[in-house]
């Protein structure tokens, strides 16, 4: 993967054509620059030809919160990520994608529970955060 910089940020183009920053020490990161999800849903978003909004809960650096946004059919992306430093990426990344201005990112957890709670992070793995207490099958 080669290394490039947009607005003063280190980035990469994924898999997914999307550019996304540096974080070589995440497995999510990994991940989403190596096509490891596959491309059925990224193909179903790119694919959808009618208008249509997102909801991405649990966004994390935010690839299919700007495969969704890249779309010309879709009216808003609403991004909910409650990890801090998962959201600052999520940030950049909007960013450098130039999709700031169609995606809403909101720094908060989707729960059928209100109220606050702590979220687990596994250390190396962004996208494993839970707001279980434990880490099962990760």
């Amino acid at each position: 993967m080669q290394t490039i910089t947009i607005d003063n940020v280190s980035c990469v183009k994924s898999h997914y054509g999307v550019y996304l920053r540096t974080k070589w020490t995440d497995a999510t990161f990994h991940f989403c620059c190596l096509g490891r999800y596959g491309n059925a849903f990224s193909d179903y978003l790119d694919g959808l030809d009618a208008e249509f909004s997102f909801i991405d809960i649990g966004a994390n650096q935010g690839l299919y919160s700007l495969i969704a946004a890249r779309n010309p059919h879709c009216t808003g992306v609403i991004a909910f990520e409650p990890v801090a430093s998962s959201f600052e990426y999520l940030l950049d990344n909007l960013r450098i994608n130039q999709a700031h201005a169609k995606v809403q990112a909101i720094n908060a957890a989707v729960s059928d529970t209100a109220g606050m709670a702590e979220i687990a992070i596994k250390p190396g793995h962004s996208g494993a955060a839970s707001l279980r207490s434990t880490f099962r099958n990760c």
